[in-house]
């Protein structure tokens, strides 16, 4: 045997003693709305980011997750949901709970969420500062359009399947708005977003009446994944509980004229969630 062949041998040999590293894990953040909450739908990475409210919660998120390979992706609502239920091992950080998708989902609770309002055209809605869906729907008289994919909290789901209001699919983007100014509907349930905020609209903007107290929003990850990681975001969560910038970015979420008003509750939430242990499901 050649002296060449018994070193390649000898070499061969000693690779395989060596102890093999364990793979990275992976985080797949999706994406599903577009600007002004998502910069940059094309983003591959957490550094490929731009700067709206959720690209930012995603890198604080990464950022408190070390030792983890972040990606990111886009996609809608239903690819999202059929994604989970398929077993896919993704992430979404602006999920509401529902008894469905804890079939497919485990869910770390986020952050508060902010009231669903109704938009509609001008002097369709009674008078008063909120409006009840519940009389809304028991009149028949105008036609709501509601999205196919999305919760809008537990209450309001309630009380669109007591109804059986028909499902749909819808724009998660100003293109809404343009469909409501057009006639499409005579209202649409729908929260105080970015894009709603930027928005210049002669819309009739009302608070609904039975989402007084919104349910928080998750965090929400197949059920495929490893529970190391979900109770590793849950850990960065806490952490991130105790940081101004996270208070910041939580008052975001409400209209500029409401952010003081509601600092002292998010800052009780935010201590509180801090404080407490896991809250996963």
């Amino acid at each position: 045997m050649s002296k060449l062949l018994l070193l390649l041998l000898s070499v061969s040999a000693l690779l395989l003693a060596l102890p093999v590293s364990a793979a990275q894990p992976v985080i797949v953040w999706v994406m599903v709305e577009g600007p002004p909450e998502h910069l940059r739908p094309e983003a591959r990475r957490l550094s490929e980011l731009g700067q709206g409210p959720q690209d930012e919660t995603l890198r604080l998120l990464g950022q408190s997750l070390p030792g983890i390979e972040h990606r990111v992706q886009s996609m809608s609502l239903e690819q999202l949901w059929r994604d989970m239920r398929l077993g896919r091992p993704v992430c979404f950080a602006d999920a509401f709970k529902t008894a469905e998708r804890l079939a497919v989902a485990h869910f770390v609770e986020l952050g508060p969420s902010s009231r669903v309002l109704v938009l509609a055209q001008p002097g369709r809605l009674p008078p008063g500062e909120e409006v009840s869906l519940r009389e809304l729907l028991a009149a028949g008289k105008l036609r709501g359009a509601f999205e196919r994919q999305r919760s809008y909290g537990a209450p309001l789901d309630a009380l669109l399947d007591e109804f059986q209001q028909p499902r749909q699919l819808l724009p998660s983007d100003e293109r809404l708005l343009r469909m409501l100014e057009h006639g499409r509907m005579d209202y649409v349930l729908e929260t105080p977003n970015g894009w709603l905020q930027r928005v210049d609209t002669q819309l009739d903007t009302r608070l609904v009446l039975e989402g007084r107290q919104p349910p928080p929003v998750h965090v929400a990850c197949s059920r495929t994944m490893n529970l190391q990681l979900v109770r590793a975001i849950d850990s960065a969560v806490r952490q991130l509980a105790q940081q101004e910038r996270w208070l910041r970015l939580k008052l975001l979420a409400y209209p500029p004229s409401q952010r003081e008003v509601m600092r002292p509750s998010i800052e009780l939430y935010l201590r509180q969630r801090a404080e407490q242990g896991e809250r996963i499901e």
